[in-house]
């Protein structure tokens, strides 16, 4: 995972997750991002932002913690 990804991932957490800024995500993620169990399907934001506000809603409470960032295979 290159140093740029790093950082990426950093801030979709930083923003999205701990302060709720899912405006982030029109800045953080293509347009053309893809679904990563089929990796033919494209979500782009507006699917992250539906995911993110259900997941939110199932679990008001949930936290996230980036312990490690390990490459990619």
């Amino acid at each position: 995972m290159s140093e740029e990804n790093k950082t990426l991932l950093r801030c979709y957490v930083a923003e999205v997750w701990y302060k709720r800024n899912l405006g982030a995500l029109r800045e953080l993620m293509s347009p053309a991002l893809l679904d990563p169990a089929d990796k033919e399907y494209v979500r782009g934001p507006a699917w992250v932002r539906r995911f993110h506000g259900a997941y939110r809603e199932a679990f008001p409470d949930a936290d996230v913690t980036v312990e490690d960032q390990l490459p990619l295979p």
